[in-house]
């Protein structure tokens, strides 16, 4: 019988194989030049890029966040209720899927500077049965019960507080534990409070914020006046990192149960046919598309929201891949990945015994 020698030296195998070499996000794509092609957010795999001009963008005026949450002026209830801040009439409006249109809820008193009433009001939330609604002009954050719309205290920054400026909230949103956020532009803060009211501490740093969003992992999300993309910080309010469009950080919120567009503009018609309530009396107004405006009110003539435009060629070029081996070519190239219909994807490769320059 023939004994195998155990002084030589094992075969090589992957990945210590020098004739083979894997390319993935966990050991590295060794990128020497993208062009048109970047990576997922996740870093799995390599796809066209979009134009500067294409796609949604975080910042969009709406506080969308490119249609990742809703805008700022728009909240979800527990159960599922859509409710919208009029803000120009300052008139709070919920959503009826039987009849497909925003109607008046009677709980403010109008503009003014009494309880209930609101002067140049903005952004909404609800949290733990409240409703909470930015009402910038009287400098305070109104709490409504939302059950009954029954006004359960103003919220404000203790005097203790030493702000610069008396404060303008403008956006608020809550986080999983119930502590309240709201963003004042007038002194480039970002205001924290406790599930019960209390006043905790003035986030500083963040300039003229406006819109705020918080994600699944309670990162905070701020539209910043002048700068590109958002800022994402912690519940301290220290920087994560920053993003700028919405794919980069769509895997961290939920997906909402409608559309937004870029404008702002609220796509229900779902909710008006395929998840009406029992109860309903009839079909609603089909000359509605349940299509509506940040005051509420329907929208027609609006063409169907398309996806975004991409890039319609690039290329990535790797590393020098070098086996160490003499006139050593690679011959096989194996891929994973989908490639959509009418695409398709171009490989080649070049031996060389000198490191060459890439080719611009």
């Amino acid at each position: 019988m023939m004994r195998t020698n155990s002084i030589l030296p094992p075969i090589p195998r992957p990945p210590h194989d020098p004739t083979w070499w894997l390319l993935n996000a966990q050991v590295g794509w060794r990128e020497a030049q993208l062009k048109n092609v970047e990576k997922t957010p996740t870093g799995q795999a390599l796809v066209l890029s979009l134009p500067p001009e294409s796609g949604r963008s975080l910042t969009e005026s709406s506080g969308s966040f490119g249609g990742l949450v809703p805008p700022s002026n728009v909240a979800l209830g527990p159960d599922g209720s859509l409710y919208l801040l009029d803000r120009t009439a300052a008139e709070l409006k919920r959503f009826d899927p039987c009849e497909c249109l925003f109607q008046p809820v009677p709980c403010f008193g109008g503009v003014g500077q009494g309880p209930r009433q609101l002067r140049d009001p903005h952004g909404i939330a609800i949290c733990r049965g409240n409703l909470f609604v930015c009402d910038t002009a009287n400098h305070r954050l109104s709490v409504f019960s939302l059950y009954g719309l029954v006004l359960r205290a103003l919220w404000s920054p203790p005097p203790t507080a030493e702000l610069a400026n008396n404060w303008e909230p403008y956006a608020v949103a809550c986080d999983s534990r119930g502590q309240v956020f709201v963003t004042d532009g007038a002194n480039g803060c970002i205001h924290r409070f406790c599930p019960s009211g209390r006043w905790e501490r003035c986030l500083p740093g963040f300039g003229k914020v406006t819109h705020i969003a918080i994600d699944r992992q309670d990162h905070i999300y701020v539209v910043v006046e002048g700068e590109e993309g958002v800022r994402v910080a912690d519940a301290d309010g220290e920087d994560l990192h920053r993003a700028r469009r919405p794919e980069e950080v769509a895997a961290h919120f939920p997906r909402l149960s409608f559309l937004v567009d870029a404008q702002g503009n609220l796509y229900l018609e779902e909710l008006c046919h395929d998840t009406r309530p029992h109860g309903c009396t009839g079909p609603p107004d089909p000359q509605l598309r349940g299509v509506f405006d940040l005051r509420g009110n329907p929208v027609t003539g609006l063409q169907a929201l398309s996806g975004p435009t991409y890039h319609k060629d690039g290329h990535y070029i790797s590393e020098a891949l070098d086996s160490k081996f003499y006139r050593c070519q690679w011959h096989r190239i194996i891929l994973r990945g989908r490639v959509p219909a009418g695409a398709r994807v171009h490989v080649a490769t070049y031996t060389a015994e000198t490191r060459q320059p890439i080719a611009g």
